[in-house]
């Protein structure tokens, strides 16, 4: 098993998108949480969704930049990492999405039997 983290612009995008990864048996279970982010950007970059500049660095190339965001957390099979990576590409809303993979060394044997009720393992 594997854990995914990834990032959506709202609650709505995350949703919608995690509905279609479970209706395709990608992934078995997906969390969300609704939060604040602080990054840095390009002062020659475009501002997406819920962007607004924080503040102006001293170099006069970068920025940091403030953003609502709702993070996700799915759970899945490694054997899927690929294919859920070849689809975040083409249906994500960002247009640089963060797929961040976490190998699940352990788990408890009452998880791990039911998701393999399920397929998952």
């Amino acid at each position: 098993m594997i854990l995914i983290y990834s990032t959506f612009p709202s609650l709505n995008s995350a949703k919608s998108i995690s509905e279609l990864l479970l209706e395709k048996k990608l992934i078995f279970c997906a969390n969300f949480w609704e939060h604040n982010s602080l990054y840095l950007g390009k002062t020659s970059d475009t501002l997406d969704y819920n962007e607004k500049i924080l503040k102006n660095m001293d170099d006069g190339n970068s920025q940091i930049i403030t953003s609502y965001e709702v993070g996700v957390v799915y759970k899945t099979s490694s054997k899927n990492w690929n294919e859920l990576c070849n689809l975040f590409s083409e249906i994500h809303p960002y247009s640089t999405p963060i797929l961040l993979k976490i190998n699940v060394e352990e788990l408890n044997s009452e998880f791990k039997e039911h998701l393999s009720n399920y397929g998952f393992k």
